[in-house]
């Protein structure tokens, strides 16, 4: 069940899933798709119903080809490999995948019973959220702070959050681009503030210090790889 979590292929969750030895295997999820249309690989992946395809042969005939053709300046050439892609991702979901949406099985759940426990932050929990929403990369989703705030514009993002930082640098390493600048203007927020690309990582951010303040410390474990090790030192500044 939640076969989603195992989405990380790196993670020990997904190679022990991947190493048991059975007949069959069945994943459920609610949610297929949290980040990236390579969270539908490891799933698949986890289960042995990837087919022929190893995450980089994936990526290149799926995610990418889709990705490039979603963009505001694709080609008309950009549009039609797109399509195909699409085409066929959506077989192999098919000949894998058994959807069953909430009217399928409406009359199959009992009634849904809520609830509404109310759980105040502690102190604490309330001066690391305050924090927060006055740190740079808040500030600047607001539409309250610049990318550079000494005047001498770009490249300087003397401005730039931990967070701003660590989105961009790893949009970089995966595509292969040159620094932060160069992935920012690749990204959907296109080196622009407000940075629309960061709503979601700081809405996580508020989410970890409402349920517990431990969940913003870094991993007192040494860092597995270059992915981990920039994780962990995003936490140490956040």
């Amino acid at each position: 069940d939640e076969v989603h979590q195992a989405r990380n292929p790196k993670g020990q969750l997904h190679r022990a899933l991947t190493a048991l030895r059975s007949k069959r295997k069945l994943g459920l999820t609610g949610t297929p798709f949290q980040n990236s249309i390579s969270d539908v690989w490891a799933m698949l992946h986890v289960v042995g119903a990837h087919g022929p395809w190893d995450l980089s042969s994936f990526e290149a005939r799926f995610g990418r080809p889709i990705a490039r053709g979603q963009k505001r300046n694709a080609s008309v050439k950009d549009l039609h490999v797109r399509e195909d892609a699409l085409r066929e991702f959506r077989e192999l979901l098919t000949s894998a995948c058994l959807r069953r949406t909430k009217d399928d099985v409406s009359l199959m759940l009992p009634g849904k019973n809520d609830r509404i426990v109310p759980c105040p932050l502690s102190e604490v929990q309330r001066a690391a959220y305050r924090n927060l929403l006055e740190s740079p990369d808040f500030q600047m989703a607001l539409g309250k702070r610049k990318l550079c705030m000494c005047g001498a514009g770009r490249p300087c993002i003397c401005g730039a959050g931990p967070v701003w930082r660590y989105v961009h640098q790893r949009q970089a390493d995966q595509k292969g681009l040159e620094d932060e600048w160069a992935a920012a203007d690749d990204c959907v927020c296109r080196g622009r503030t407000p940075p629309k690309c960061l709503s979601l990582s700081l809405i996580v951010l508020l989410q970890r210090i409402t349920n517990h303040i431990e969940q913003l410390k870094p991993d007192p474990q040494p860092p597995k790889d270059a992915s981990d090790q920039a994780q962990q030192q995003l936490m140490r500044e956040l």
